[in-house]
């Protein structure tokens, strides 16, 4: 008991913690909080991360206290955690800084909204991905008792969350009306690629049946191009 409640606990921190600094740079490279972008976008990831912990608690913890450990075993996986941190907080900077010295043309109201849309969506792929998947860590790593999983989005693709996560950077600079900020998404989602190719050398070297589901699903990240 005493653990669910720090577990909780640890997650209301970080929430709160990033949101805040996400907003605080924003705002600050920005120069002005009068920036409805950033509003919408902050409430929407808030918004959306909360409801996806929530049903975590609810339905599956134990696949919480995986996605929220955050240390990599691997070597090369700690080089793409951090650079991938990197080009996150560069996609911030970039975002603030358009919105103060107009580096990217002034969106429609309407476009902006269609970046938001895209930004949902993103939430609603990791949503199928966490729900058809116990076993989706945030690190690299195999847990005991793991299977390969063939259900739901990973009928599709070889691995949803990365696809969610692609998703979801190419709708956030759109959705900020920061199209100079696609330049640190597209770093981002080649750092995604990286990650997922050696993920899948661990995989195919120690998950029993994972080479078969890799000849029966063709597309490890985008269905028809990737």
């Amino acid at each position: 008991m005493k653990r669910g409640w720090a577990m909780k606990a640890r997650m209301v921190v970080r929430f709160v913690t990033l949101t805040i600094l996400f907003g605080c740079i924003l705002m600050g490279t920005a120069g002005t909080v009068r920036f409805w972008q950033a509003w919408a976008f902050l409430a929407l990831m808030g918004g959306g991360s909360a409801a996806l912990a929530v049903y975590l608690v609810r339905r599956d913890p134990a696949l919480l206290e995986r996605r929220m450990r955050r240390e990599e075993q691997r070597p090369v996986q700690k080089v793409f955690h951090y650079s991938t941190i990197s080009a996150w907080l560069l996609a911030f900077l970039l975002a603030g800084l358009s919105r103060r010295y107009g580096w990217s043309p002034v969106l429609p109201w309407w476009v902006c909204a269609v970046g938001l849309a895209v930004v949902a969506w993103s939430f609603a792929i990791n949503y199928a991905t966490l729900r058809a998947n116990t076993f989706a860590s945030a690190t690299i790593r195999l847990e005991e008792n793991q299977r390969v999983i063939s259900t739901g989005p990973y009928r599709i693709v070889r691995h949803p969350m990365y696809s969610g996560i692609a998703v979801l950077v190419v709708g956030m600079p759109i959705a900020l009306g920061a199209v100079a900020a696609l330049a640190a998404s597209a770093i981002m989602i080649a750092m995604l690629v990286l990650r997922l190719l050696d993920e899948e050398k661990l995989l195919r070297a120690e998950l029993p049946g994972y080479a078969e589901y890799c000849a029966r699903v063709k597309w490890r990240l985008a269905p028809g191009v990737y």
